[in-house]
């Protein structure tokens, strides 16, 4: 990876229009870029752990717009939908990302089949993981938007996986230079101005 790379990344983080609120323990954080995209933002305030992380999708043709998650559960609606119309208790296999200090995570919920079965191998032609099922019933092509914003590709031994309660656990390693990023964002995001639980929000940086 290149330093310029790291500090595109960085330099979009900072040159955002930001606002900030403290609430249940969670720093929460609204971006609007340039180009119009608007991304949200939760980190747990004791660990500075990202917890979520929403884009909202413009929508070119009038449509409503709807907020897809990169990390996190998906933003839930009052008939109990999320975002991408799936309903909650689908029993089709769905996948929740998670990210902790050291590493990056999915979960893919509603599959069945035993360890063995599953195949979970980086692919740095597509710039990301491709799981596949030896009986042929599950295939996903797992993108990375952490590496691909810092330019790296995934690599094989980065890669564990598990299985329990009809649930397949792949994690991925974070790179030393991602962790290195994730701390330098987080400088950026405690110079912001922050408000206590509420709805008022709080000065742009």
């Amino acid at each position: 990876m290149s330093d310029s790379a790291e500090n595109n990344w960085l330099n979009i983080v900072r040159k955002a229009e930001k606002s900030c609120i403290i609430e249940n323990g969670m720093r929460k954080v609204h971006y609007k870029f340039p180009r119009g995209e608007e991304m949200v933002e939760e980190y747990n305030m004791e660990t500075d752990v990202i917890n979520r992380r929403l884009w909202k999708n413009v929508n070119k043709f009038g449509g409503e717009e709807t907020w897809e998650a990169e990390i996190g559960e998906p933003e839930k609606t009052s008939k109990g939908f999320d975002v991408t119309g799936i309903k909650e208790s689908s029993s089709n296999p769905f996948i929740v990302r998670r990210s902790t200090k050291n590493i990056l995570e999915w979960r893919i919920r509603n599959l069945t089949y035993p360890l063995s079965t599953y195949s979970v191998t980086a692919c740095p032609e597509q710039k990301s993981i491709v799981v596949r099922t030896s009986n042929k019933k599950f295939f996903k092509v797992l993108k990375i938007p952490e590496l691909e914003r810092l330019g790296l590709l995934p690599e094989q031994n980065m890669i564990d996986y598990t299985h329990k309660f009809n649930t397949l656990i792949i994690s991925y390693q974070k790179p030393p230079q991602l962790i290195a990023l994730e701390a330098e964002v987080m400088k950026e995001l405690k110079k912001i101005k922050t408000t206590e639980k509420g709805n008022l929000p709080c000065n742009p940086s």
